[in-house]
């Protein structure tokens, strides 16, 4: 004959345990795919636009990160990946001055020259693309490309992105599970 005692108040506390832990494990893996999703996009970025990691990742006048990754401390917030909407100064891309104006590389393979345009020289005028305004000198506006959000939604960039994200996850999430719920 086999005796066994069944504890409610234990198995109960056993499985409540576990169901934390559960959340735990989901809300650290969609973190740790969220990062690594940014880092693949940033390749994916850098792959098909002419422009240095340094300018996606760096900090802009306002002290915020142009893309970063916006972490969730809960199972109802999915972590996400954020873009600064704002389009980076076409001085970071590919510039060259030319007799007409510059001649601006944004994608790969593509050059194009902005008539009238002037600046990427300058260090004063922070080596960006200017434009007058007028007829007069002044004022110079300064030219924007694409920003880092617009760059992540270009069809290329984003199914690769996606499709990145696809097969990393599952192995992400049966990591973390194991992770917490102390399963070798």
């Amino acid at each position: 004959m086999i005796n066994i005692k069944f504890n409610a108040v234990n198995t109960i506390n056993y499985l409540a345990g576990m169901e934390g832990n559960l959340k735990k494990a989901q809300i650290s893996g969609t973190n740790k795919m969220a990062a690594q999703g940014l880092t693949q996009a940033r390749k994916e970025i850098r792959q098909e636009y002419n422009i240095q990691l340094k300018h996606l990742t760096g900090k802009t006048s306002r002290g915020e990160t142009i893309t970063s990754v916006k972490k969730t401390f809960s199972e109802l917030n999915p972590a996400k990946i954020v873009g600064y909407e704002q389009g980076i100064s076409l001085g970071k891309f590919k510039v060259e001055q030319v007799d007409t104006g510059v001649e601006v590389e944004v994608k790969k393979g593509t050059p194009k020259t902005i008539k009238h345009a002037f600046g990427p020289k300058i260090a004063r005028l922070g080596k960006g693309v200017w434009m007058r305004v007028g007829k007069e000198r002044t004022p110079i506006k300064r030219l924007l490309g694409p920003g880092p959000a617009v760059m992540l939604r270009s069809r290329k960039v984003s199914k690769a992105v996606i499709d990145f994200i696809d097969q990393k996850f599952k192995s992400i999430m049966d990591h973390e599970i194991k992770y917490f719920l102390k399963i070798k």
